[in-house]
């Protein structure tokens, strides 16, 4: 064994005996004691290794007994770091405690002074900075970093009103970007931030704006992406939790509440205002029945926001609100005094989603398709306000385009249907020359499905086949050839789909090419339990058959009768109004649903096992009654 490894055994030895006599806390006299006994006393190299041990283990009580000691040999980790330091790097602050508790300030250099106080601003020890402040005026320098800025960065509000008391300076701007502290912290709240640290986050945001120079300036001031603390905040790029929005709200009521004229104001570029921001949802995840967005509408018309504001591109909030596909904040805008600007008209462009689709995140279809219907419906009633061809053929082509999501416990029209009404409820029946960007690829496709024998719905293929061939009269054939990848992926998928089972006996082209009820009748005698769903809303299953996931979900969605059951289809249809619109949306869900099994499930609502206060079918059975009154059917039941 060599003489080095020798002395690193002993050490161990040493350390061993050390840490097990040192497990408590003891008199600094029998400390001194036990090193001199060890010999190891006046061993700077050795003390220092034990210390390194102990902060490297977090033995807090052994760390605890050398700081005792005071002495200088031990204050420096190695010859390029400070104990403190080492103990900060380490993530222990149990250990920078009890290095701050036996720091001397008066006989300490200005340089070790600076960085005890800045680890104690990082760690947020209350105490310590209080001594710094009151005892150490030499903290004042410029080569100091912004003490207020590390308080905020670490969200330490109780620190950080301290320092306001002690009147630090609070002009710290980011060089690189502009950002005062109000700029950095809204803009931190923009996004998902862990459950427990919004609270500090919140309430570091409200000793900020305590500060009158914050309140007044800051707040008004843009960075230099041109954006005030507010747009900061409304600039939701990436949020996935809807606790995001809760939290945006409470944030946001802290900046009104300092400045009520932060509401109004505009990006110094693109002129969009905080309401502007607050409408446009859809470049986060879409959340169901998005209720808080609405909140943070709302919240801003009450404290005085322009519906009416147009930005650069003559684009208002309800446009935004609109295309987010959220008609609770439709509402709020409306209710506020939105206006159509029908000079400008309203623009369904759903580009902002396309990001959405390369994170994989998927839409429900049946929401979505109620949502629009809603704010088309809304539109209608409240302003007057009726959509031309081209913004149903946005809706249309948004909608075929996108990957939508089926879920079981809710109801979902089959894309098809959604097509089949936009398509035969424009205002015009000619085509204008300017929506074949629209038109033409989406007969294109189905043409070329068409061939392939995919569609098998009677009803279905001889709308399709009518609608083509209308077409057809007015534009050259060639004008809806498909590209060659599409043909070749739909030729790979119909051939795929033959040799693909989805249960035993039962293969996607089966699925593809069966009638409704016969689908039906295979799907539920093969698998009652219909666990075989779970396969065709994976994503392993749209990426194998990217053209024919949809065509499946939809023959899935027509046999399978019980899903029409549900309540949330009934009220989309009563929302709407009194028109020929109702009637042809009513008979289409009927005739799917086909009324005998209708009168029969609501024959059953009536019987006493069933009719128990606050059963599920109660509302259902109301609504249904309510639908057949409106198509002039009298139940016999």
């Amino acid at each position: 064994m060599s003489t080095r490894d020798a002395d690193e055994s002993k050490m161990m030895d040493d350390y061993k005996d050390l840490a097990e006599f040192l497990s408590k806390d003891q008199p600094t006299t029998n400390v001194l004691h036990f090193l001199h006994e060890a010999e190891i006393l006046h061993d700077q190299d050795r003390l220092r290794w034990m210390l390194k041990q102990a902060l490297s283990k977090k033995n807090i009580c052994v760390v605890r007994n050398l700081a005792k000691l005071q002495l200088p040999c031990l204050y420096h980790f190695d010859e390029e770091k400070k104990a403190i330091e080492a103990a900060f790097d380490a993530n222990f602050p149990a250990a920078c405690e009890v290095f701050f508790a036996h720091f001397d300030i008066g006989r300490s250099s200005l340089a070790d002074v600076e960085t005890h106080y800045m680890l104690a601003l990082e760690l947020g020890h209350l105490e310590t900075v209080r001594r710094f402040l009151e005892h150490e005026p030499r903290l004042e320098m410029s080569s100091l970093v912004s003490p207020v800025r590390i308080a905020v960065k670490n969200f330490h509000a109780e620190v950080l009103e301290l320092l306001l008391k002690h009147d630090c300076p609070v002009n710290y701007r980011d060089p690189a970007t502009g950002d005062w502290l109000l700029h950095t912290i809204c803009r931190q709240l923009a996004g998902y931030v862990e459950p427990k640290k919004f609270q500090p986050m919140l309430k570091t945001l409200r000793v900020l704006l305590t500060n009158e120079w914050m309140a007044r300036h800051v707040l008004v001031v843009r960075c230099h992406s041109g954006m005030t603390p507010i747009l900061h905040l409304l600039d939701r790029r990436d949020i996935k939790h809807k606790e995001t929005l809760r939290n945006q709200l409470l944030a946001l009521k802290e900046l009104v509440q300092a400045n009520k004229a932060v509401v109004k104001h505009r990006h110094n570029v693109t002129h969009e205002t905080a309401l502007h921001y607050a409408c446009d949802e859809s470049r986060f995840a879409y959340f169901p029945k998005n209720e808080e967005g609405a909140e943070i509408v709302k919240y801003l018309l009450r404290h005085g926001a322009d519906p009416n504001a147009l930005d650069q591109y003559n684009k208002s909030p309800l446009e935004d609100a609109c295309c987010s596909l959220n008609p609770r904040t439709v509402k709020a805008l409306l209710q506020g005094g939105a206006r159509t600007h029908p000079e400008h008209g309203l623009r369904f462009q759903f580009g902002y989603f396309s990001g959405q689709r390369r994170a994989r995140r998927l839409l429900p279809t049946w929401e979505v398709t109620q949502n629009l219907m809603s704010i088309v419906s809304m539109l209608k009633k409240e302003v007057n306000y009726r959509l031309e061809g081209p913004q149903y053929l946005s809706i249309l082509g948004f909608l075929n385009d996108w990957d939508l999501e089926i879920e079981d416990e809710d109801l979902h029209g089959p894309p098809e249907s959604i097509y089949k009404f936009f398509i035969r409820h424009w205002p015009n029946t000619e085509i204008d020359p300017s929506w074949e960007k629209f038109l033409h690829p989406i007969l294109g496709e189905y043409r070329a499905m068409l061939s392939h024998g995919i569609y098998q719905d009677r009803a279905l293929k001889t709308f399709y086949d009518n609608l083509i061939t209308e077409t057809l009269d007015k534009y050259e054939e060639s004008t809806f050839v498909t590209s060659e990848e599409f043909s070749e992926q739909l030729k790979h998928e119909w051939d795929l789909a033959e040799r693909t089972p989805l249960v035993a006996g039962v293969t996607v082209r089966h699925i593809v090419s069966s009638r409704p009820e016969r689908l039906k009748e295979s799907l539920l005698l093969l698998s009652p339990r219909r666990v075989w769903r779970k396969t065709l809303w994976s994503l392993q299953f749209r990426e194998k058959f990217p053209i024919l996931h949809k065509v499946v979900l939809g023959q899935i969605n027509r046999c399978a009768i019980a899903d029409y059951t549900r309540s949330s289809a009934l009220m989309v249809l009563l929302r709407i109004t009194r028109d020929s619109l109702p009637i042809l949306a009513g008979n289409m869900i009927v005739k799917k649903l086909g009324v005998q099994d209708m009168m029969n499930l609501c024959a059953a609502q009536l019987l006493p096992a069933n009719s128990v206060a606050g059963s599920p079918r109660d509302y259902e059975y109301e609504q249904f009654v309510q639908l057949l009154d409106l198509m002039n059917i009298e139940p016999k039941f």
